[in-house]
Order: C-alpha cells, then sequence, then structure tokens
C-alpha cells in the first residue's frame, strides 16, 4: 500500500507538475544555498570561501568593483569588520526579485543598475542589523553581484 502511494505521488508529481514549477524551484533552491552559504563564510571569517560565491564583478553598496583579487579585498575588509563586531548570523532569507520588491519596497537608488527581474535576494540577518546580497544566475550558477546593508 505505501509502495503504491509512493507511485502515485511520483506520477502526480511529474506528469502533473509543470516542469517550470521544478525548474524555479531548484533554481530558489540553488540561489538558498549560495546566500547562505556567502553569510555563513562572512561570519566564520572564511573569506577563501566567499570569493567563488561572488561574481567576477561586485557592486558594493553602489561602487562596482571588478577582478577577483580587487573583490577578495573588498570581502577581506568585510570579513575583518565582522570579525571586530563579534558578527553572529541569526537567519538568512532568500526572495525572489518580485517577493523582494512587494515586501522591501523599491530598490536603493544605489542598487537600482544591479537588481533586475530574474534575480534573488539574500537578507541577513546579524545579532545587530543586517546585510543583503543580490544574487544573478551564471549558467547553472549563482553569484553574488552586489552587497549592501
Amino acid at each position: 500500500m505505501v509502495a503504491m502511494r509512493a507511485a502515485l505521488v511520483a506520477i502526480l508529481f511529474f506528469f502533473l507538475i509543470p516542469a517550470q514549477v521544478a525548474a524555479e524551484d531548484d533554481a530558489l533552491y540553488m540561489a538558498q544555498l549560495v546566500g547562505r552559504g556567502f553569510f555563513r563564510a562572512l561570519q566564520d571569517g572564511e573569506v577563501e570561501a566567499m570569493v567563488p560565491l561572488c561574481s567576477d564583478a561586485v557592486n558594493f553598496d553602489g561602487e562596482l568593483v571588478k577582478g577577483r583579487p580587487k573583490v577578495k579585498a573588498r570581502l577581506a575588509a568585510m570579513v575583518k569588520r565582522a570579525r571586530r563586531n563579534n558578527l553572529r548570523l541569526k537567519k538568512v532569507l532568500i526572495l525572489r526579485y518580485r517577493e523582494a520588491i512587494k515586501v522591501l519596497g523599491p530598490c536603493p537608488e544605489r542598487l537600482k543598475k544591479v537588481v533586475k527581474p530574474g534575480h534573488m535576494v539574500a537578507l541577513a540577518a546579524f545579532q545587530r542589523g543586517g546585510a543583503v546580497a543580490v544574487l544573478a544566475r551564471f549558467g547553472d550558477f549563482w553569484r553574488v553581484i552586489a552587497l549592501t546593508d
């Protein structure tokens, strides 16, 4: 009986749920991994883990930084500040672009050129304050393209 139910659920899943829904869920899941991994690495002071999660060009509070070495240097400075402030991550929430606009309102001026439909927004809550990472898709991968607080 249990096997029959499992088979029925599998049939319903594969034939009645559109492939687009499954693809959107996969995209959200992958963006969640990147967003959570990025902010966890920030808290843990792991710059080397943060760099591959970023694009080659990252907008830091309205300033576009290009090139891995320069991005890495800015991330190292972020980690240093996080360590100095004893930053502790409480929660990370990932929202699709449209959800983020509904919840947060319009983008701040410094990010308007960066944030576009199709992007994801990672909201990190720390014991004091928070941060936002904008994620964009690059092929099968999601990367951080902008950071602000």
